[in-house]
């Protein structure tokens, strides 16, 4: 496998999806009525996590793939995942919580593929950018 963190060493990578966090995902389909006009389509819940969201595609000819993402806590679902792993986005954490419930929805997060994760992972530790995470890329 190529690790090369040369500047010439090229590294493809694409916008996979934006995310916004709001309080409540009610909020957030309000919000995005409100800010961007239009109504996000449906979208799914995650029984890992205790999160759900809702969905719209940003796509373009050149990027077909891309979508925007909206994501709470889903209050009243129950959840699959350790009491100690913490949700995804910081939803969990006290200061996120309060900056949602202070300031409405933000974007929070966009994630990236690319064919050669592990190059890119490398390259973002290389830089300093510590709060990366790699997953292997989606079958």
């Amino acid at each position: 496998m190529q690790t090369s963190l040369a500047p010439s060493a090229a590294l493809s990578s694409r916008v996979d999806h934006i995310v916004v966090a709001a309080a409540s995902l009610d909020e957030g389909v309000l919000w995005c009525e409100r800010v961007l006009g239009i109504t996000p389509g449906p979208g799914g819940e995650h029984p890992l996590m205790g999160t759900h969201n809702r969905l719209f595609t940003v796509a373009s000819p050149a990027y077909p793939d891309v979508y925007f993402e909206i994501i709470a806590i889903n209050k009243g679902a129950t959840y699959s995942r350790e009491q100690r792993a913490r949700r995804w986005f910081d939803l969990d954490d006290p200061a996120m919580q309060h900056v949602l419930a202070k300031n409405g929805p933000q974007l929070v997060h966009f994630a990236v593929s690319t064919p050669r994760a592990e190059a890119g992972c490398a390259r973002w530790r290389v830089w300093g950018w510590t709060a990366a995470k790699c997953w292997p890329p989606r079958a």
